[in-house]
């Protein structure tokens, strides 16, 4: 089980896609290479629209996403990257 960690003022913070998707039977490895890298892209810019890069559940919420995208067959980054800001949207949206 692969776990992506970034800085975040400081201390390590979960990016939780890679997580997320083990927690789901065999998902990443089905799905290719580049898909898994385009996912992590995406959501690291997704997040960084967020204050401080958001915080862990923010973050899994838009990796949960981009996982049953990516299950879907939306593997590159203009089709995730649609996925992530409607799920950056749906945070928004929650927060107002």
């Amino acid at each position: 089980m692969a776990v992506i960690t970034r800085a975040n003022h400081g201390r390590s913070a979960c990016v939780c896609l890679r997580l997320q998707a083990a927690r789901i039977q065999g998902v990443m490895t089905e799905l290719s290479e580049r898909t898994k890298a385009n996912m992590d892209v995406v959501l690291e810019e997704t997040c960084r629209q967020l204050p401080h890069g958001g915080d862990h559940d923010s973050r899994r919420f838009i990796a949960e996403r981009l996982i049953e995208a990516a299950q879907s067959g939306h593997s590159t980054l203009g089709e995730l990257g649609i996925i992530a800001r409607r799920a950056l949207a749906e945070i928004i949206a929650k927060g107002n």
